[in-house]
């Protein structure tokens, strides 16, 4: 029986930060970043269905809308754009959660760049483009459900328990799950799983979709589509997902090229052989869009954020916007951590829904 839910402005508590917000899921409505604000816009299209095409950047459209909302005035001219090398590398994430640059499980040369953890059953964007949308559940690593998948432990703070790939305007979506099986759907209906993928490969195909098992460590299934491949796997700490870039690319994986970028000049140099030169080095420069930049280099769990930090961040982040970017606001003097930084950001804006397209 496929779940279906299209409550896109339920509010919940947080009792990390101890008031009401609302669940923003950035295709469906608008909500404020930092508040419980909400425009009460919704859709009535579901979670997991093709939704509207984002070939700009949300998040550069939320800040800029959002900023006279959360401090008063007009929001900071950021018009210099910071044009994207488009190369053959791979973003993955996987664990508890670690976002990196380069394919782990590919055998090619990566870096960690930074942790989130999210929250407790809740649904964060990954990946978005023109082409596709993959969107992960998180929970927590000492929850029953953990335990039942084998990955439960107290040095886990939180797991990715399931993905939904959904491959935009054609009614097609993947949803995965770490026990290691998954489904397909076509227009909310499941039409395949793991056992019989192979009985609509001629109908994946008038629709440019190629579906095959995928060939890294613990693979589940890789999914091509046009130039994009998305490798779907089970991980010892919940799923894994490797995709290759693609300019435009937003979500909580491609902030993994950004999060390196300690001088927030929009290039990240010496990480992996960008020139193929056979080294990694200074020459080694992949070139991102700094205004979409919201995520920094840190690791581990944040610690709890006190209406202090929050204030704080909130501050960092208006300064931010003031020089182009909210990162260039970051400070390490203002009492909080990169860790604090992530989360706090990371819930707001790539925070989808609080529930899950699951068979």
């Amino acid at each position: 029986m496929l779940g279906l839910y299209t409550n896109t402005n339920t509010s919940y508590i947080n009792p990390n930060y101890g008031y009401a917000q609302s669940v923003f899921n950035p295709y469906q409505q608008t909500s404020s970043l930092f508040s419980g604000y909400s425009t009460g816009l919704t859709s009535n299209s579901s979670f997991g269905y093709p939704q509207q095409n984002n070939s700009s950047s949300f998040i550069q459209q939320l800040i800029s809308m959002l900023l006279p909302m959360l401090f008063g005035g007009q929001s900071a001219a950021c018009s210099t754009e910071v044009e994207e090398d488009i190369i053959d590398i791979s973003t993955n994430c996987g664990g508890d959660p670690h976002f990196y640059v380069g394919d782990t499980r590919g055998g090619k040369a990566s870096k960690l760049a930074y942790d989130f953890q999210g929250e407790n059953n809740k649904v964060y964007n990954l990946l978005d483009n023109n082409d596709v949308s993959v969107n992960a559940r998180f929970i927590d690593g000492t929850s029953a459900e953990a335990a039942k998948l084998g990955i439960a432990g107290a040095d886990v703070a939180r797991v990715m328990g399931d993905m939904d790939v959904e491959i935009k305007g054609t009614g097609i979506n993947v949803v995965g799950h770490n026990d290691g099986k998954f489904e397909i759907y076509e227009n909310g209906k499941k039409i395949a799983d793991q056992t019989n993928y192979k009985d609509v490969e001629k109908k994946l195909k008038t629709k440019d979709i190629t579906i095959q098992p995928s060939t890294v460590s613990q693979g589940m299934v890789n999914i091509k589509h046009g130039n994009r491949s998305i490798d779907l796997s089970k991980s010892h700490g919940g799923m894994w997902l490797g995709a290759n870039r693609m300019k435009g690319d937003e979500g909580l994986n491609e902030q993994a090229y950004g999060a390196l970028d300690t001088d927030r000049d929009g290039n990240t140099t010496g990480i992996i052989d960008t020139n193929k030169d056979g080294k990694v080095d200074d020459k080694d420069d992949l070139k991102y869009n700094l205004k979409n930049q919201v995520m920094i280099d840190g690791y581990g769990s944040a610690a709890e954020i006190t209406p202090e930090i929050e204030a704080a961040i909130k501050k960092d982040l208006k300064a931010g916007l003031a020089k182009g970017a909210v990162t260039k606001g970051y400070s390490k003097d203002h009492g909080y951590s990169a860790m604090q930084w992530n989360e706090y950001v990371g819930r707001r804006i790539f925070n989808t829904e609080d529930k899950f397209l699951i068979a």
